[in-house]
């Protein structure tokens, strides 16, 4: 879905202006293009003629949630193969518990789950692991 770089643009949709902010430096200085939505509706919008390569989508914004907007991604603008990953503040720390998270996230229809608060290096080796299955059963 690469528009005419190489790069592969990540769509960013949260209502945390700040997380926008730090999230578009990383992933521009670490090799992709990132692009931001303030809200579902909005991200919604610019999926409608924007191809991002995957989207990072917070779970819990006002007005329209994250399991509300990526229905409408699924559905609406029918992008069921576009990936998908939930940011999330509630992400469980204990990894006996982590399980109820990743199928929470997978029967809404994402491709998995973020916790905001894990640092950066590991949110990018989701992101590239994500894309990489991607291409694999693309």
């Amino acid at each position: 879905m690469t528009g005419s770089t190489d790069k592969q643009t990540i769509l960013i949709i949260d209502d945390d202006k700040d997380l926008r902010e730090i999230m578009t430096l990383k992933l521009n200085q670490t090799g992709f293009v990132a692009t931001t939505a303030a809200n579902g509706k909005e991200g919604l919008d610019q999926l409608k003629t924007a191809q991002p390569d995957l989207v990072l989508l917070d779970m819990s914004m006002p007005e329209m949630d994250g399991a509300e907007t990526l229905w409408h991604i699924r559905h609406d603008l029918g992008l069921t193969k576009l990936p998908v990953i939930f940011l999330t503040n509630y992400g469980e720390v204990r990894p006996d518990l982590r399980s109820l998270d990743a199928k929470y996230a997978q029967e809404a229809g994402a491709n998995g789950y973020i916790r905001k608060t894990d640092d950066l290096t590991a949110i990018l080796k989701q992101i590239r692991s994500t894309l990489a299955a991607q291409n694999v059963t693309a």
